[in-house]
């Protein structure tokens, strides 16, 4: 923003003191609190897809980390996720926009913990930028990025127990 920038990839210690600075607050929370990215792991045969889903718990200890339990905070990085999603996952069909949805999406998910997901999104943003991206790589990632929605939304009714959906910022 106009009061600094975060290079990419966002590492969570440089959030958290751009977080700090911009807010005033201190951001505590251990690093080893984060849960290991999705990739790290092989999932187990019968949760293969595509790209392997992160479970609810997953994310929303993912998010609770980032964010250093504040639910109001976590919320509003959700709420952001889905007001968006739908369009970004519906710009992967056309080819002149499939490059910059991916790379939306790429990010986004992996905020959320969806380390899988985020490298499936990464790869077919690079195939778009090539002019190599076929429709099947985009339609298979649509449909992970579908099926993670529900996550993301479960997600967001547990954060939401205590935080009304689309609080503005204060």
């Amino acid at each position: 923003g106009m009061d600094g920038y975060l290079a990419k990839p966002v590492r969570l210690e440089a959030l958290r003191d751009a977080l700090s600075k911009a807010t005033g607050r201190t951001f505590v929370q251990p690093l080893d609190a984060v849960p290991a990215p999705l990739g790290s792991r092989e999932p187990e045969a019968s949760q293969k897809t595509a790209a392997a889903l992160p479970s609810v718990e997953h994310v929303l200890a993912h998010i609770r980390a980032l964010t250093s339990g504040d639910d109001p905070l976590a919320a509003e990085i959700l709420d952001a996720y889905l007001s968006t999603d739908q369009r970004l996952i519906a710009d992967l069909a056309h080819a002149d926009r499939c490059a910059g949805a991916a790379h939306k999406l790429k990010a986004a998910s992996g905020t959320l913990g969806a380390g899988q997901i985020a490298a499936s999104a990464s790869a077919v943003e690079q195939a778009a930028r090539e002019g190599n991206a076929t429709a099947l790589e985009a339609r298979a990632l649509a449909t992970d990025l579908r099926a993670f929605r529900q996550i993301v939304v479960a997600v967001r009714a547990q954060v939401s127990e205590e935080v009304p959906a689309g609080r503005g910022a204060a």
